[in-house]
């Protein structure tokens, strides 16, 4: 598929300002944290959650990275020069690849929080675990096949994704947030009914639950819909927000939980112990 010459360069650029500004974000996030990072991160002992933590902002930046320096070669180069396509394939792919252990990353922490929230029942435990490899191994062999289907045209700017495997590439993931959600909800209004909802630390606790679920559907149904509506060269456009919101709402989940599992131990508490396990550790 062939574009312009002019909509190729403008689409290079569009796509080149939401990445910059999408790592931008990043950033600032980054920054903003920094004093919680240091006190709930790195003043203490290694932990799962800990290294979850460094894997999850680490892998955000480093592959926000790769798109910003190809966006600082000049936008005037020729958009008819040939396209490397085992450079633009490898660059996608770990791009591919990072985005979708981001959002298993932020899917497993959802997890943990609500096997906390159901006192790790076994077979709860069991099935929703399950859900989640079987996903992985889905969207995996998914991303293999797809990869080589992708199209490039200047700065390896992605301008085609088979569309048969867009619409399935969102929905498994949004599956398995939405089943997350709802028994996040469940025990919300059990909350409310028995009256402990109001307990700063559960509260808080549910709401972000509720947020870290809306938040990357969001930005994963804008990408799907800019893939499937947008001329080739602009549909790359919401991409690097793929990369941008699960590495901000799992980094934030984390320190949440951090505060959380430091109020849980310096004090009672007036909700029901047996209703509510703060156990987030992996085990």
């Amino acid at each position: 598929m062939h574009f312009s010459k002019e909509l190729l360069v403008h689409g290079n650029r569009a796509c080149n300002y939401s990445g910059i500004v999408a790592m931008t974000f990043t950033m600032y996030d980054w920054i903003s944290t920094a004093e919680e990072e240091v006190t709930q991160i790195w003043k203490r002992p290694w932990s799962n959650l800990k290294s979850l933590y460094v894997f999850i902002r680490l892998l955000s930046v480093g592959a926000q990275i790769i798109p910003v320096i190809i966006s600082l070669q000049p936008s005037s180069a020729d958009p008819s020069a040939p396209v490397i396509t085992r450079e633009c394939l490898w660059i996608n792919g770990f791009q591919g690849i990072s985005s979708q252990l981001l959002t298993m990353a932020v899917q497993a922490i959802l997890l943990l929080r609500v096997e906390a929230l159901y006192q790790r029942q076994k077979r709860l435990q069991f099935l929703l675990r399950a859900l989640y490899i079987g996903e992985f191994i889905s969207i995996t062999v998914m991303l293999s096949i797809a990869l080589p289907e992708l199209q490039y045209e200047l700065h390896c700017l992605v301008t085609y994704f088979p569309p048969e495997f867009a619409i399935p590439s969102l929905l498994l993931p949004v599956i398995v947030e939405f089943i997350l959600f709802i028994l996040t909800m469940v025990k919300f209004y059990a909350a409310i009914r028995d009256g402990w909802a109001r307990q700063p630390l559960i509260f808080r606790f549910l709401q972000d639950g509720i947020w870290a679920f809306g938040l990357p559907l969001v930005i994963m149904t804008i990408n799907t819909v800019c893939i499937a509506a947008l001329p080739g060269p602009f549909s790359s456009i919401a991409y690097s927000w793929i990369l941008a919101i699960p590495g901000f709402a799992g980094c934030r989940l984390i320190l949440n939980m951090s505060h959380l599992l430091k109020r849980h131990s310096e004090g009672p508490s007036t909700y029901p112990e047996q209703e509510f396990q703060l156990d987030t550790e992996l085990p």
